[in-house]
């Protein structure tokens, strides 16, 4: 898989990414401004930008299986309600039956973990039955938004206001 950018200090380096990274962030690279995007990812986290002629969710499990360690995706895509797209793929209520052997091979990474979704109202109305689907697939603790996500002059937001599955507040996590 050749579409890898790992962050290393200051320099941005398309070399082989780094076995041990414990988070991958996909970016479908028909987002606006993808490339300054990846420039934000912290260091050591593994940033894939999705091919938009592949299917994004044969490559997002391609990419777990290369890097066994992750356990946090972050997948910054276009979405709408119940749907988020990833390279040629509509992932949705619809579509969710035919990847459900490859989503449920997420689970060995994201059980009990992370996976993030900034798409655009991905949790609005049917979203909210698309990601307890998707719960139930990968085990990942989900967070997504009802709301437009991404910059706030363009009317989105960072803030992700849909949580499934068990989180634990930072006061719980020193204690």
């Amino acid at each position: 898989m050749d579409n890898f950018i790992r962050f290393s200090g200051d320099r941005t380096t398309s070399d082989r990414p780094v076995k041990h990274a414990q988070m991958l962030i996909a970016i479908d690279s028909g987002v606006t401004d993808a490339s300054w995007l990846t420039s934000q990812v912290q260091p050591n986290a593994e940033v894939l930008l999705l091919d938009p002629n592949v299917d994004g969710v044969e490559q997002i499990t391609t990419a777990l299986e290369q890097f066994p360690s992750i356990n946090s995706l972050h997948i910054v895509s276009h979405g709408e309600p119940g749907c988020l797209y990833l390279g040629q793929t509509q992932l949705s209520l619809n579509t969710l039956n035919q990847y459900q052997e490859q989503l449920k091979n997420w689970s060995k990474y994201l059980q009990g973990n992370s996976l993030v979704l900034y798409g655009c109202q991905v949790a609005q109305g049917v979203g909210h039955q698309f990601l307890n689907i998707l719960h139930q697939l990968t085990g990942a603790n989900i967070t997504a938004s009802e709301q437009r996500v991404g910059n706030a002059n363009l009317g989105g937001t960072w803030n992700l206001n849909i949580r499934i599955g068990e989180f634990i507040s930072s006061v719980q996590e020193k204690l």
